[in-house]
């Protein structure tokens, strides 16, 4: 019976392993490596927006800036950092965070702020 345990546990982390796909992959599906320039939209209106990103597997770094008294002190501007994962990118930045969804060329979501973003690719 003692055998038949350790067949069950490496049968399990077999399957397990399995279960997950391409364990160890650094690769995502989409890249978000870049500039990207938009808006974000919030209760005192429409403000600029712009991402410098730079992805190396599924870890995004880079540089967020706002343009306005009010956007700078809403989203911040310097540095941000995030990760990939499927088509979605979730940045976190001096001004909180934003997970954002990417289709093709553009890139849309929310901050952690309640603002709606928009960006295009450059």
């Amino acid at each position: 019976m003692r055998n038949h345990g350790w067949l069950v546990v490496v049968l399990v982390s077999t399957l397990v392993g399995c279960a997950s796909g391409q364990s160890g992959s650094t690769s995502a599906p989409v890249d978000v490596t870049g500039s990207w320039a938009g808006t974000f939209t919030w209760p005192y209106g429409v403000s600029p927006i712009t991402l410098n990103l730079k992805q190396a597997g599924t870890d995004v770094t880079g540089e967020i800036e706002t343009t306005g008294t009010l956007g700078e002190l809403r989203q911040g501007n310097g540095p941000v950092r995030g990760t990939v994962s499927g088509d979605a990118v979730s940045l976190v930045f001096a001004g909180g965070t934003a997970d954002l969804q990417i289709r093709g060329t553009r890139m849309s979501g929310f901050s952690s702020s309640g603002s709606n973003w928009n960006l295009q690719r450059r």
